[in-house]
């Protein structure tokens, strides 16, 4: 049977209409009885204010009748006013601010006149925020405490726990925990980029342009991929490496088992300097294609006589260090300093004989 008035009119009385018992027992229904529904209206000092059994009050009461959370229409302000358990006070008027009370008495939801809003500040005029929100630390390092968050669509923003409680923390509300932020900052201006997940290939932190072309990349191992997505050593660069100085580090300290290099010369004699251009699995699929030529050695002409400075990934792609080739160029440039040496000795002795 419908019971409210939109539906009384068009549905039970119009023109035409036969409205049976059950139709007028409906308008009877639709209306507020002070008994049954626990109404009460109330005189104080001339003042008219309905009150339901359930301490919600409605009206012009004065303030000590009021009880925390009535409502009063004040006709000399033109201004609604909540009470605040002493007093009431305006809803909005000018630097005066309200507030919404839970069960218990305390402040849950706060305003005032400029539009400012603080949730669980405890205050009725909020600090001068457009949106100021209370958040303790949170409770557990391990377990999102999600009295203490703030969600907006799938992020969540909340304070740190265990030693962090100063500092402000952002990420998803997948792992919204202490150790799950994506974001922290710190109250001395340290910034924490953190990844978090079980799964390697995923838990990353990736730099992109636009949204959509990775620049760089950070792999839950620590690698750092430029230019490619997938770094196979601790630093990646697929293009060009710029530094005034490189210094690596050799002091002796550093090494154990020392032994010099023997047949340098042959082994140099093996390889073959060679000019080519990158192929398709070095192009960088965003940018544009790369036709310069460029000079090196093939990695495994390298491996077959001195594998010490050639490497593989986990793909089975070759890599060498150029640097590791100076040892054995200098031993090279010795054994052929002895050769020469040896012959012009010989030359000489020739010479002296001819004489």
């Amino acid at each position: 049977m419908p019971t409210n008035r939109n539906n009384l009119s068009t549905n039970l009385f119009f023109n035409g209409a036969k409205p049976d018992r059950d139709a007028f027992a409906a308008v009877f229904d639709s209306f507020l009885h002070l008994t049954e529904d626990g109404l009460s209206i109330q005189n104080v000092n001339n003042s008219n204010y309905v009150e339901f059994d359930n301490g919600i009050q409605i009206g012009d009461m004065p303030d000590a009748q009021g009880a925390r959370g009535a409502l009063r229409f004040n006709g000399a302000s033109n201004a609604l006013e909540v009470h605040d358990g002493l007093a009431f006070t305006p809803v909005g008027s000018g630097e005066d601010g309200g507030g919404f009370s839970t069960v218990e008495g305390s402040e849950a939801i706060a305003f005032n006149g400029f539009g400012n809003v603080g949730i669980g500040t405890g205050d009725s005029t909020p600090a001068p925020y457009r949106l100021d929100v209370f958040l303790d630390q949170q409770a557990d390092v391990n377990a999102a405490d999600r009295n203490n968050q703030v969600r907006l669509g799938n992020a969540i923003i909340s304070r740190g726990a265990d030693g962090l409680q100063n500092d402000a923390c952002f990420g998803h509300e997948r792992f919204g925990t202490n150790r799950g932020y994506a974001m922290r900052h710190s109250a001395t201006g340290t910034l924490f980029l953190n990844s978090t997940g079980t799964n390697q290939l995923l838990s990353q932190i990736v730099f992109t342009l636009n949204g959509t072309q990775t620049s760089m990349i950070i792999n839950r191992q620590g690698r750092v991929g430029i230019g490619t997505i997938s770094p196979s050593a601790e630093l990646d660069v697929n293009g060009t490496v710029r530094a005034t100085e490189v210094d690596e580090g050799s002091d002796a300290r550093y090494k154990t088992n020392v032994a010099p290099i023997e047949d340098s010369l042959s082994k140099i004699l093996t390889l073959n300097g060679v000019k080519y251009q990158k192929s398709e699995l070095l192009q960088h699929p965003e940018k544009e294609q790369d036709e310069r030529e460029y000079i090196g050695l093939i990695a495994q002409e390298v491996e077959a006589v001195l594998p010490e400075v050639v490497s593989s990934n986990e793909e089975g792609f070759k890599s060498m260090s150029y640097t590791r080739l100076v040892p054995v160029l200098i031993e090279a440039i010795k054994e052929m300093h002895q050769e020469t040496s040896a012959l012009k000795a010989q030359l000489e002795a020739l010479q002296e004989k001819i004489n």
